[in-house]
């Protein structure tokens, strides 16, 4: 197991899933960090977490919430992360990979992002928009959707605003 989970930090994978069908499993699984999904006992799943080793010290944080379609239209997000990071130019530098995956149900529907940086709105729209691939987002080889830098000179935030931001 440590060997798989070597092998899935290497590859960046964001989640693992396992069945698991005796109570003793279920200790097995749970001693590497996997938990249980909402809906069904026997379905375990580990999300992981990669880091991206910024050029210096993050300096701020943002935080990035991913909503289904009902929690987009006055909802809560189903994810929401918040990730020091480093705003060089018109790039904010993310310390690890930012992506969309949760053990828990993500909702119906269109899934939404949206980021902000100093509690300031920068970027929210249709996860798989043109948009959200200008900014940062894009599909990994597992179909998971992530993020490893935003990029705000696709956004509507002012060159002002962002120069300010970088310092």
């Amino acid at each position: 197991m440590r060997y798989v989970l070597q092998q899935a930090r290497a590859n960046q994978v964001c989640m693992l899933h396992v069945q698991c069908i005796s109570d003793v499993s279920l200790a097995f699984w749970s001693k590497f960090g996997f938990a249980p999904a909402e809906k069904y006992e026997e379905e375990f799943y580990l999300v992981l977490r990669h880091p991206l080793p910024p050029p210096r010290h993050p300096d701020t944080t943002v935080t990035v919430n991913f909503f289904g379609e009902s929690g987009w239209y006055g909802g809560s997000p189903y994810k929401r992360v918040e990730i020091p990071c480093l705003v060089k130019g018109a790039q904010i530098l993310l310390s690890e990979i930012c992506h969309d995956e949760v053990i828990s149900s993500k909702g119906s529907g269109d899934h939404y992002v949206q980021v902000l940086l100093d509690r300031q709105v920068i970027f929210g729209n249709l996860f798989d928009s043109d948009e959200a691939n200008a900014f940062g987002f894009g599909t990994d080889k597992y179909g998971t959707r992530i993020a490893k830098r935003f990029d705000l000179a696709s956004t509507n935030v002012p060159i002002s605003k962002w120069r300010t931001l970088s310092g």
